[in-house]
């Protein structure tokens, strides 16, 4: 489920604000027969904008490093979990204009891509600060069943930070490489 922040005002203009410079701004618009539903027809367009990319960055790093590492998973496996941490909430998105040309509602929905990036980057870094007190609980425990919890959080994560970063490369912002080697969650 990708949730969608928009204006709930009812203010029908006659012309498109072209204020939005696509290299601020990440824009999508839709197209309806009433307001409603050129609303969420450009909240709809800016997700599938991520929701595609998101998915297919992230499978191909998880193979590459699964590869990598030597562990054997099924593609179905992966893919189902990418989907399921890639389903993210895109804060900020807005619906900034409404107007109608022609008979049809005209919406457009705008990210502001220097404050989503912010916004991602800071939650990379929490990510990583978990995965690597994860790891830290794993060098210090004998705890077979606390290792084996400790990876699979490690691998949650991981692929939580992965479908953070394909988000951040959508609007222009690379994530810090980690600290931690992560081959050796899977390697363990």
């Amino acid at each position: 489920m990708i949730m969608l922040l928009g204006c709930a005002g009812s203010k029908v203009q006659e012309e498109k604000d072209l204020s939005y410079k696509t290299g601020l701004y990440l824009t999508a618009e839709g197209i309806g027969l009433t307001e409603a539903e050129a609303r969420n027809r450009a909240l709809s367009d800016m997700s599938r904008i991520f929701e595609a990319r998101i998915i297919s960055d992230t499978i191909d790093r998880v193979k590459s490093v699964l590869d990598s590492a030597g562990s054997e998973v099924s593609e179905q496996r992966i893919e189902s979990s990418i989907r399921v941490v890639s389903d993210v909430g895109l804060k900020g998105v807005e619906i900034v204009k409404v107007w109608k040309k022609d008979g049809y509602y005209h919406a457009l929905a705008t990210l502001d891509k220097e404050q989503a990036g912010d916004e991602w980057l800071f939650e990379v870094k929490d990510l990583d600060d978990r995965i690597e007190a994860y790891f830290r609980m794993i060098s210090s425990t004998k705890s077979n069943f606390v290792k084996l919890k400790s990876l699979n959080e490690i691998t949650a994560l991981w692929m939580e930070r992965e479908a953070v970063t394909s988000r951040l490369r959508v609007v222009g912002f690379e994530a810090e490489q980690n600290y931690y080697d992560i081959k050796s969650a899977f390697t363990m």
